[in-house]
Formats: structure tokens, C-alpha cells, sequence
């Protein structure tokens, strides 16, 4: 009669995968499918002693016999046959991971892309986007988020989101960054408010009802330092009658008063082409900004990423 080995651990004890040769598991499948140490030995390429060999280091991770010499082969343990099943699966995952990518498709492709942008990009980019997408790749689906802006690099380098529009003032080394637009910013009012039919002189912006649009994202709410700056070197103080924190809304709200508001040059002419309203130059010297689209260096060469890329820029462009 064998003597019965004794286990260095207790059957079943999770594997420390870090200090497992993964390659012993598959010569446990090889072993377990063939029911013979030869017939594996040969599958693998191997000499069977080394087949035996890697089964007694494998015994040692896991404290079980694994399998019982018979005058036919070998059988396995009840543990031998419950491990087999994980195995199986884990190496099957595995294959399928390293496999090489399929070329990206986008008429079958159902992947979703996330994109971190303010209320006013939604309103401006994603319209288009969709009309230029929805034909050649279906079912994709796409989601806007609205994080704040100190968290949207990290987001990206975690992987939570896949884009990031805006002006990002700083920029990890990496992000890559694809500019859109460049913008500028200028002043809408009512078209029934006769005051400002001709456009608005300096010390008519001083004068003026304010509506000041106040977002978090600090490319379009950077104009209110510049704003509140000018005011201060005029020695007088801004008359602000709305704050508002969302730009949707903002034009019927102007067509029916006399206040003014000061918005970038593309959301002012969404507005005019959706309500009665006016646009007119800054009367006070802003610096333009780029408005880009950012993605972390992990999507760099993936193909439906660079897809994406390639369909945002153009939508943006032909808006």
C-alpha cells in the first residue's frame, strides 16, 4: 500500500499566484483531460518525467495529491476535479486576452465611449456627433459626464472616462490633446432691446443688467475674472441680476429683457439661430482660448478610439 503523503497545506488554500509557474497549470489540465502522465507528456511536447515533475511542484502549492496512479493512468482527487474546472476557465480567459486584436469594425461595434464635457459642449458637439456616427456604427452608445475640473486628469489616467473636452490650463505628460475649435467670447442680447441695436460701447457694458453665466468648467468661466477685473480698473461694480450655473435656458431669458450676456462666440450663435436674439463684439479686450479633446496615452494606437477621435474633430468642425 502507498503510504499517504502528507499535504504541506491544507486542500483547497487559495494558490500564491505571485510564486505560481502558471505553466504548471497547464500541464494539471493536460494531465486531467488525458488521464496519463504519457499521453500528456506528448501533448505538451514534454518528457514525462518532466510532466511528473511539474505535478509535484504543483502538489506543493496546493497541500493535495491531485492524482492516484491506476494500472489504466491516473485518477483524479475530488480537489483535482473541482480545480480542473478553474483552471480550465482561467486559461481559456487568458488565450482569449492574448490574442491579437481584431480590427476594429464600426457597424458591429457596440462599445461605449465616455466623455467629460460642460452642459454647453453636450448642447453644441453631441448632436452632431451622433448624426455623423449614427449610420456607419450603430450601436454604439456614448455618455456625457461633467466632472470638475480638478478631477478629470485623474479620471483619465484611471480610466474613467475616455475623453476630456475643454481647456485644460495643465496637462500631464500623459494626455495627448487634439484642439477643436478656437474661441473667443462676445456679448448677446434681445433683438427687441433697442439700446444695444448698434452693439455695446464701454460704458454701456459698465451700465448694463448682467446675466453672467457661471459654469464649472474653467475655460468658459474664466471671462468673469476678466469681467470683474475690468469693472475694478473702471472703479465701478458689476450689476449681476442672474447667476447661472447652466447655459441652456439662458437665450429665451435675454429675449424677453434687457439684460446682457457674455458667452463664447459658438454658444451665442446657437442661441441666435434658436431665439430672437443679438450678438455683438466684447467691448473689452479678452485673450481667445482653444477648446481641445484630451484622451490618456493608453488609447493612443487604439484603433476605435482614433475612430472616435477622427468622427468628434469632424463633427466639431462642420458645427
Amino acid at each position: 500500500m502507498r503510504a499517504e503523503s502528507k499535504p504541506v497545506r491544507p486542500p483547497g488554500v487559495a494558490l500564491s499566484l505571485p510564486t505560481l509557474d502558471l505553466n504548471l497549470l497547464k500541464v494539471f489540465a493536460a494531465v486531467h483531460h488525458w488521464r496519463q502522465v504519457t499521453a500528456a507528456a506528448q501533448h505538451l511536447d514534454m518528457t514525462p518525467s518532466a510532466v511528473s515533475n511539474a505535478l509535484t511542484r504543483l502538489r506543493s502549492h496546493v497541500g493535495d495529491q491531485l492524482f492516484v496512479r491506476t494500472q489504466r493512468g491516473v485518477v483524479p482527487t475530488p480537489y483535482a476535479d473541482r480545480l480542473a474546472e478553474s483552471v480550465a476557465s482561467g486559461l481559456q480567459a487568458i488565450g482569449n486576452g492574448l490574442r491579437p486584436a481584431q480590427p476594429f469594425s464600426p457597424e458591429r461595434s457596440d462599445r461605449t465611449f465616455s466623455i467629460n464635457l460642460a452642459d454647453v459642449g453636450q448642447m453644441l458637439m453631441i448632436g452632431d456627433l451622433m448624426r455623423g456616427t449614427s449610420h456607419e456604427a450603430p450601436d454604439i452608445r456614448i455618455r456625457t459626464i461633467d466632472l470638475p475640473v480638478h478631477e478629470v486628469e485623474a479620471a483619465l489616467v484611471r480610466g474613467d472616462i475616455d475623453f476630456a473636452v475643454g481647456h485644460l490650463s495643465s496637462m500631464g505628460k500623459t494626455l495627448f490633446r487634439r484642439k477643436l475649435v478656437n474661441e473667443r467670447f462676445v456679448c448677446v442680447v434681445g433683438e427687441q432691446n433697442r439700446r444695444y441695436r448698434k452693439g455695446l460701447s464701454v460704458e454701456e457694458f459698465l451700465a448694463a443688467s448682467h446675466i453672467r453665466y457661471s459654469p464649472g468648467a474653467v475655460s468658459l468661466a474664466r471671462i468673469n475674472v476678466e469681467i470683474d477685473r475690468f469693472f475694478r480698473q473702471k472703479g465701478r461694480v458689476q450689476r449681476v441680476a442672474l447667476d447661472a450655473a447652466h447655459a441652456f435656458g439662458l437665450s429665451a431669458i435675454l429675449a424677453e429683457t434687457e439684460h446682457v450676456l457674455t458667452v463664447p462666440a459658438r454658444l451665442a450663435a446657437h442661441y441666435a439661430r434658436i431665439t430672437p436674439v443679438a450678438i455683438h463684439p466684447l467691448p473689452l479686450k479678452t485673450p481667445s482660448f482653444d477648446i481641445s479633446l484630451y484622451w490618456h496615452e493608453r488609447h493612443q494606437r487604439d484603433d476605435a478610439h482614433a475612430w472616435f477621435r477622427q468622427k468628434f474633430a469632424a463633427a466639431v468642425k462642420e458645427s
